[in-house]
């Protein structure tokens, strides 16, 4: 049984940063991170990088930021991390005093869920990180329904981050590169990807997360694309992993599947239960390393992390049942304590057990 009020991010927007810094709680984990100068670049294991410039003196527009998903012919979106932008207002972005893009609002797609602002058109794209690429600071101007809001955004390190961009999603000498440019093809299709919309989930199995009474539904468009689900490659089967539910507070759940030819099948998770070792259907606030092809789960018993069960899954491909899990290693800390022992890692293990 899942339970209820239970909510987490799997991919950190820059609403979810912004509520971190604010609140010291804890970012789901990421494929890459890193920061240059006054920029920060962060990639999730579906390697979709986020390159953020942050400020905080100008309350309710709080980040800048430029998007990117991995794999050829993906375009580079803005994203602004704003209060509720004013209908029939525009967007204006300059570069060290030059006006760069007046963007009506109209032309933005908003997720209700993260509170993000998106715009993609392609051409505004390419001029717009031109501008930036060779300024110093960036000016965004707009009008929220409490009113105007100017705000000056760092680029010092911008350049780096791209190269950083570039180099997580393997595009450095390609001719897509957005700073590491060359005469090389665009890289090949990742062999993750994700799965962050209702119509990407495979139809054999949609009905179980958009029908009335589903099984995982009661989860909106905006918050399936928030949490996000994924499809990885497994030797000729693909492991599919999807949100189940709309979640609560700090965790979300997930349920996982194979597919191969069209068939889709449910996989079964190992875990240690009170009694012993049984399965269950659901993970947890999870993360997908596809080199080791190992998937780790942390259902914290609250938010401060500081209690829960800690679980790492490595998916074998046999040739009698496809992808199978095996349980690598199981942790847990029932106390509560306001201590989280060095995080989940460092926890007690419930397996292997102790010889």
């Amino acid at each position: 049984m899942i339970p209820d009020k239970i909510r987490f991010m799997r991919i950190a927007p820059a609403a979810l940063v912004a509520a971190v810094l604010a609140t010291g709680v804890a970012l789901p984990a990421l494929a890459a991170y890193k920061k240059v100068r006054d920029v920060s670049v962060n990639c999730d294991f579906v390697q979709t990088c986020t390159l953020s410039s942050w400020q905080n003196e100008v309350q309710g527009l709080y980040a800048l930021s430029v998007e990117r998903a991995a794999g050829p012919g993906t375009q580079p979106a803005l994203v602004l991390g704003t209060a509720e932008l004013a209908p029939q207002s525009t967007v204006g972005i300059s570069v060290d005093g030059k006006q760069v893009l007046d963007i009506p609002v109209s032309a933005f797609t908003r997720n209700s869920e993260s509170g993000e602002y998106r715009y993609a058109d392609k051409a505004d794209m390419a001029k717009l990180i031109d501008a930036m690429k060779a300024g110093s600071k960036a000016e965004v101007r707009l009008q929220t329904r409490e009113g105007p809001l100017t705000a000056d955004f760092s680029l010092a390190g911008f350049v780096g981050g791209l190269i950083f961009m570039d180099e997580t999603q393997g595009r450095v000498g390609t001719v897509d590169a957005l700073q590491s440019k060359g005469n090389k093809p665009p890289a090949p299709a990742p062999q993750v990807t994700a799965i962050d919309s209702f119509d990407k989930i495979p139809q054999p199995i949609r009905a179980d997360f958009t029908g009335q009474n589903a099984a995982c539904g009661d989860i909106d468009a905006d918050r399936f694309a928030t949490v996000g689900g994924f499809s990885a490659k497994i030797g000729d089967r693909m492991l599919l992993g999807l949100p189940c539910g709309a979640g609560g507070a700090y965790n979300q759940p997930y349920v996982f599947y194979q597919e191969q030819g069209g068939r889709v099948t449910p996989l079964a998770l190992p875990v240690m239960g009170d009694e012993g070792p049984t399965t269950t259907a659901a993970a947890w606030n999870i993360d997908w390393n596809q080199e080791t092809r190992t998937l780790t789960a942390f259902f914290r018993g609250r938010g401060l992390g500081d209690c829960g069960v800690y679980n790492v899954w490595k998916a074998n491909e046999t040739d009698e049942d496809g992808i199978a899990f095996v349980l690598m290693q199981s942790r847990s800390k029932g106390e509560c304590d306001g201590n989280n022992a060095g995080g989940p890692e460092n926890w007690p293990a419930n397996w292997p057990l102790k010889k």
